[in-house]
């Protein structure tokens, strides 16, 4: 990528402007995600209950970590409706930087090339998940930052900056501590550097409250944290889990608990795939690299389907979206584009404002999307098994 993509950037920016005023106009700029981000920000700073604090309607408990309230500690400072306007733009911002870092990934390690078209590949992917991105402004949530960080810990780890690679993951899984699942690709890839960094940069991460409400109030707040995190997982049910998608759609009876045998077998089945991948790429540097940035996006990608989370997870899958559109672009095939058409109108299809809202409250609890990103995985782990059956064919004829 010679030169930035400015129609990308110019329509991203009007895209965020217009979504800000029509919140503002139709009086919808609540911002209940970010809410209980400021607000416990503030109880942090004023050594109020962070846990088991009501700070907005809905799910509006705090449920991140301590560390995490610190950086929205400087947004404290302002009024909420100001503190509101920076954090969307911010939003705004790291949408751009998103799209155009998971482009320059897939761009230099995956296809080893000048794609052509990048300001019609990134908008066609962006359209693709714009539902995602408009309620991702209008809750004010921090999925694209983590998507954001999460990009830029391969992309540090390409250029030799284990360090930074490390920070940025410590800081995406001390937020969300599911993304702990990509040690697995670091397990695979042997880079035990970047995973004994991550864990040390963690326990940093983790006494940095200390500073701000002293050492035995942060051990309480931690195990506060932590209880909270059980809680929520016990008492949140995602229709778009593989396990409820199977519930609702083969298996009436399969119970809850089986969630944990899924994700058993998926990390099974994923390490043992990859890790012979990995042997048979010994030596061939370029290969390694598009094979170990495709698995870090799939896990990515994953984990929504995985985890009981909420449906603004499922940006994390931005990456896959990308990458079949570059390969659609360079192969074409009539089932593929199909497969692929019909997988993200069931993704990004569901407008409640086009649909109707009764309908799509059934569509939503019957996991449409989370079966969606199945699909999107689905392709991708077929490209990446159709080309190594093919590599273990040539390897054998040699």
């Amino acid at each position: 990528m010679k030169e930035l993509p400015y129609k990308f950037i110019s329509v991203v920016t009007v895209f965020v402007v217009v979504v800000f005023i029509i919140n503002n106009i139709n009086h919808n700029f609540a911002m209940n995600d970010f809410k209980v981000y400021y607000y416990g920000a503030h109880a942090l700073l004023h050594k109020q209950p962070l846990y088991d604090v009501l700070f907005t309607l809905g799910s509006g408990y705090y449920k991140y970590s301590p560390f995490t309230a610190l950086p929205f500690c400087i947004l404290t400072v302002f009024t909420y409706y100001t503190a509101c306007v920076i954090h969307f733009f911010i939003i705004g911002i790291c949408i751009a930087l998103t799209g155009l870092l998971i482009f320059r990934l897939l761009n230099t390690y995956v296809f080893h090339e000048t794609i052509k078209s990048p300001n019609a590949i990134l908008l066609l992917s962006a359209l693709c998940i714009v539902k995602h991105l408009v309620r991702e402004l209008t809750v004010g949530n921090v999925n694209v930052i983590m998507l954001l960080l999460v990009s830029l810990c391969p992309y540090f780890m390409l250029k030799q900056r284990n360090g930074m690679a490390a920070l940025v993951l410590a800081l995406a899984i001390i937020t969300k501590p599911f993304f702990i699942l990509l040690f697995i690709p670091l397990l695979i890839y042997k880079n035990y550097r970047v995973i004994t960094q991550t864990v040390l940069m963690l326990l940093v991460l983790i006494f940095i409250p200390s500073i701000v409400v002293g050492f035995s109030h942060n051990i309480l707040l931690h195990k506060e944290w932590l209880n909270s995190v059980f809680v929520h997982a016990a008492g949140f049910v995602s229709p778009d889990m593989l396990n409820s998608i199977i519930q609702n759609w083969i298996y009436e009876d399969m119970p809850r608990s089986a969630q944990y045998a899924i994700l058993l077998i998926f990390i099974g089945v994923f390490y043992f795939f990859w890790s012979d991948e990995y042997k048979s790429l010994q030596g061939d540097k370029k290969a390694n690299d598009t094979a170990f940035i495709l698995q870090w996006f799939i896990m990515v990608a994953a984990m929504p389907s995985l985890l009981a989370t909420d449906t603004e997870h499922f940006l994390m899958t931005w990456p896959l979206i990308m990458f079949l559109l570059i390969y659609l672009f360079k192969n074409g095939g009539k089932v593929f584009t199909t497969l692929f058409v019909l997988s993200i109108v069931m993704y990004g299809g569901n407008l409640s404002d086009l649909i109707g809202k009764k309908l799509s409250s059934a569509i939503s609890d019957t996991g449409v999307l989370g079966l969606s990103n199945l699909i999107i995985i689905a392709m991708v782990f077929y490209i990446c098994f159709k080309q190594w059956v093919n590599r273990k064919a040539v390897k054998n004829e040699i």
